[in-house]
């Protein structure tokens, strides 16, 4: 079998560590990996391995590596079997990694790319398996996961949930975490080690998950990795261009096409973006000048608390209710008939929206704003419900027992006292439910936590920079979750178990 495997940036060989343990035990004949080096240390034999740098994806460079132009054409069933998830492709092109901003033609452009390139890689190599090292969350990555589903192709993939070193697995991006039900079911009492143990306390401690200096230390992180991987890159492209569209002008290179002209030109395009961002920088402000500190924690009320976009979390993971307007338009009808408040606070580290976002936000009937740096742990506690898509305050809220509402399945969607609502319906029955039934019990929020944390993948990728887990500790769970998912025929409804993590359970 030859399989396709999406890791995340690798460092020190750690993929192809991965690939040779999974080769010397003999799960494929081939595999086609979409590398991504932070240190240009791994080297994958030929023999073995097709590479396709995870560069040309994000460029939609298939040109460089390909004759594109000569790549077969695409059936009309394959068209019509990707319209369910054409949307969200097309979405995913304003994640672009050019810094350009695209029309809708331009998005269709770089949607037809990737499926002609990615069905042509499919095909030809043969691909059986599919593994993703996290949430498909670019429109190239997400077109592939695409075209395995329309295929047949089982996939697989992992992916980070709040315990930063701690990913949960899938097979659809619909299940993302499904395991955990099975396994609070399945067990009388389970053991947490010590990484989830030490999450499990933060979240009941004063700062709940994030105090002020984990905030503080994720902004930093975030501002570094952003000036080293775009901002100085970008800086010299800009730089290049400008020569040679002086080059050009001098009538020097009769090799520069008129397309090369107009990237010369992107600078000026880029000037405009980085325009329009410095502006949403200031929306923050704007919004917290909308929004009050003040709160009657008297009265019953729903705490959402926006999510941070672009990101996974919401995209594609959020399907259609990666539009947060809709899903906050959809809750306060639902709640307002209850009689119930909805609170919205922004995002910590969002650094701005555009303005029409939070004028939107602010005439919608039953919201009430809160300014985005009000403390999260008294307006949880407090709360009546709380609701979000995948965000953290969920894990926060039904750790303390306070009921939830989740618009996407995820790890906790089926915790005690956690409703999955797709449905102004839905979120009016768990309000009903939640006013005549008690509240889950703490011992029961904990075992669930445990289960999550039970059936998730150690990870070495935390952003804090505390890592407990190794490489090694990484690399052994993948390579023995996708033999045991491969042994046991990749199974749609596949059920995981990390035998590496406490194995003090009850039956």
């Amino acid at each position: 079998m030859n399989i396709l495997y999406r890791p995340c940036a690798s460092k020190e060989n750690y993929v192809l560590n991965v690939l040779e343990a999974l080769r010397e035990r003999k799960l494929f004949e081939r595999c086609t990996v979409v590398s991504q080096t932070l240190d240009d240390g791994d080297r994958y034999p030929e023999e073995y391995y097709h590479e396709i740098k995870a560069w040309y994806g994000y460029q939609t460079s298939y040109n460089v590596i390909c004759n594109y132009d000569e790549l077969p054409a695409i059936p009309k069933s394959i068209w019509i079997a990707l319209l369910p998830y054409k949307s969200t492709i097309l979405d995913l092109t304003g994640r672009a990694y050019d810094m350009h901003i695209l029309n809708y033609e331009e998005m269709e452009l770089r949607y037809i790319k990737h499926v002609r390139f990615w069905n042509y890689i499919l095909d030809t190599d043969k691909i059986g398996f599919c593994f993703f090292a996290t949430v498909p969350h670019t429109a190239w990555e997400f077109t592939i996961y695409a075209l395995a589903k329309i295929k047949g192709i089982p996939t697989l993939l992992i992916d980070e949930h709040w315990v930063p070193e701690l990913c949960a697995v899938a097979t659809d991006i619909g299940n993302i975490g499904s395991s955990a039900a099975v396994c609070y079911k399945k067990y009388e009492a389970i053991a947490m080690d010590e990484v989830a143990q030490a999450y499990y306390d933060k979240v009941l401690g004063e700062h709940l998950v994030y105090s002020e200096k984990d905030k503080k230390q994720a902004l930093e992180v975030t501002y570094r990795w952003r000036k080293e991987t775009f901002f100085k890159p970008f800086r010299k492209m800009l730089v290049t261009r400008r020569k040679m569209k002086k080059r050009f002008q001098k009538g020097g290179d009769p090799y520069i096409t008129i397309r090369t002209i107009w990237n010369c030109n992107a600078d000026i395009k880029y000037g405009i973006r980085q325009r329009i961002f410095d502006r949403q920088l200031k929306q923050i402000d704007d919004y917290n000048k909308m929004a009050s500190d003040q709160v009657d924690l008297r009265e019953k009320y729903i705490l959402f608390s926006i999510q941070y976009t672009p990101e996974a979390t919401t995209l594609p993971k959020a399907g259609v209710f990666s539009n947060q307007l809709l899903t906050i338009q959809l809750l306060a009808e639902a709640a307002k008939d209850r009689g119930i408040k909805i609170y919205v606070k922004e995002h910590w580290s969002q650094c701005g929206r555009i303005a029409d976002f939070y004028n939107e936000l602010s005439v919608i009937p039953n919201v009430y704003l809160l300014r985005a740096d009000l403390r999260n742990d008294t307006l949880v506690e407090h709360a009546y419900m709380v609701a979000s898509q995948t965000g953290t305050c969920i894990v926060e809220a039904f750790l303390r027992c306070i009921p939830c509402l989740v618009f996407a399945y995820n790890a906790s969607a089926e915790a005690p006292g956690v409703y999955y609502v797709e449905s102004k319906e839905d979120i009016v029955r768990a309000i009903d439910r939640t006013n005549s039934q008690k509240r889950a019990s703490a011992e029961d929020a904990k075992k669930y936590f445990a289960a999550i944390c039970k059936t998730s993948v150690r990870s070495c990728l935390d952003w804090t920079s505390n890592r407990k887990y190794t490489t090694q500790v990484y690399m052994t769970d993948v390579v023995e979750l996708i033999t045991d998912y491969i042994k046991m025929g990749m199974p749609d409804n596949y059920y995981y178990e990390n035998k590496n993590i406490s194995d003090v359970l009850t039956t």
